[in-house]
């Protein structure tokens, strides 16, 4: 989709975002730190998340397994650096109207701190503070739903 959306798709994805769509900063099994952000259906909604994943050309759908409980969901996921930029100049040009856009402002800036932490495959305990910091004030307005609130490592 080019910034000039002249079929208004994504005015009606900032709606729909607002809706459905979640903000989240997680780390990894190693530790590591990243920006993902998550629309998840039922099953029966699969084709709307094909056609995001067409009109941005980037995300990925990821399906339920039968054995698991999330069998009957799908979801459209975002979580690569260059990719969560794209969905912050997205929204950026399309803004969030609910309460998503506070999360979506602290995502953002999280998504621009991921961004420059990277020095070589090395990373500044400083920077993963930040983002820690940002992960903390974003989950501060939610209920907690076993979300840990993390704390700097020292």
């Amino acid at each position: 989709m080019t910034v000039e959306d002249s079929s208004g798709f994504g005015y009606w994805f900032a709606g729909f975002v607002d809706g459905e769509g979640s903000f989240n900063i997680a780390r990894n099994s190693r530790g590591a730190r990243y920006c993902v952000f998550r629309i998840a259906l039922s099953k029966r909604d699969l084709s709307i998340l094909k056609e995001i994943q067409s009109r941005f050309g980037f995300g990925t759908l990821w399906i339920g397994h039968p054995a698991s409980q999330y069998s009957a969901r799908v979801a459209w996921t975002v979580q690569s650096k260059s990719e969560c930029l794209r969905l912050v100049e997205i929204f950026e040009r399309f803004p969030l109207r609910t309460e998503k856009r506070r999360d979506f402002e602290i995502w953002a800036r999280a998504v621009r701190a991921h961004q420059s932490v990277s020095r070589g495959n090395k990373y500044n305990k400083h920077d993963w503070t930040a983002i820690d910091n940002l992960r903390n004030e974003l989950c501060s307005g939610r209920p907690q739903r076993g979300f840990p609130i993390w704390q700097p490592q020292r």
